[in-house]
């Protein structure tokens, strides 16, 4: 179903409904084209992201697909980005850009959406894990593969500063760090607690209401956040790379902003 969306703008918006989304677009925008395609991808992603997470929003998501970085950031009322969500009194609004240079669809966005109903963890640090987790790469680089390159060349960031330590206002230290290091990293760490450790062990540490994350993450895991670090940082460095892909991976991550 298909039909005008009521908004402030002068332009007409349309919205379409799926199983699990309200998604919204311009009329004649670059997304009208190929909305067809954005649902059937998106339902997709959702399917993925809630067998993980054994949830389903009791709503449907509001899904706002924008013609450019600074139409996000007018819709969702927050800076200018490629995609945020947006989650309050149980409503969770993805807005993204989605365009035919820029597609800022698949299972980022969509991931915090539904985990927001699973638990809207007091973790920054590990809500982008799990958003990374399910994106799989960073800018065409694999997540352990960014990390591995950190490791080699003394750039990597402590997963568990990154999720206990506080800045000056507060603030986790992870919001403090640059995005190319600590998303791809903290989506490997996830990585790294599903597959090794279990998805049940993970979902419990996801669904803990507190801040403690040390005693918590000892209590499931039964060592501490900082032992199950050393066993990552190993479990990354026995990957096998070859130096064509260790070099690219350089060059791409160096290139875009080292």
């Amino acid at each position: 179903m298909m039909e005008k969306c009521d908004t402030n703008s002068k332009e007409i918006w349309l919205k379409q409904e799926s199983q699990h989304y309200v998604f919204h677009f311009k009329k004649n925008s670059y997304a009208s084209k190929l909305i067809d395609i954005v649902i059937s991808e998106q339902e997709q992603c959702f399917k993925d992201i809630s067998q993980l997470l054994r949830t389903i929003p009791v709503q449907k998501i509001q899904y706002w697909l924008c013609d450019s970085a600074e139409e996000v950031g007018q819709k969702s009322n927050s800076s200018e980005c490629n995609g945020i969500t947006c989650c309050e009194d149980g409503m969770v609004n993805i807005y993204c850009v989605y365009s035919e240079n820029i597609k800022c669809t698949g299972y980022h966005e969509d991931t915090h959406a539904v985990a927001y109903f699973y638990n809207d963890i007091k973790s920054d640090a590990l809500a982008e894990g799990l958003a990374m987790y399910m994106d799989k790469r960073w800018w065409s680089v694999e997540n352990e593969l960014c990390t591995f390159v950190y490791i080699e060349n003394n750039m990597y960031v402590s997963v568990e500063r990154m999720i206990c330590e506080r800045n000056s206002n507060n603030e986790e230290y992870f919001l403090d760090i640059e995005d190319c290091y600590s998303y791809p990293i903290m989506g490997a760490f996830v990585a790294f607690l599903v597959e090794q450790k279990g998805t049940d062990n993970f979902l419990r540490l996801y669904s803990y209401p507190g801040t403690n994350w040390k005693v918590e993450f000892f209590k499931i895991y039964g060592c501490s956040l900082s032992e199950a670090e050393k066993e990552f940082i190993d479990y990354i460095r026995s990957k096998k790379y070859t130096d064509n892909q260790k070099t690219d991976a350089y060059s791409k991550l160096c290139t875009e902003y080292l």
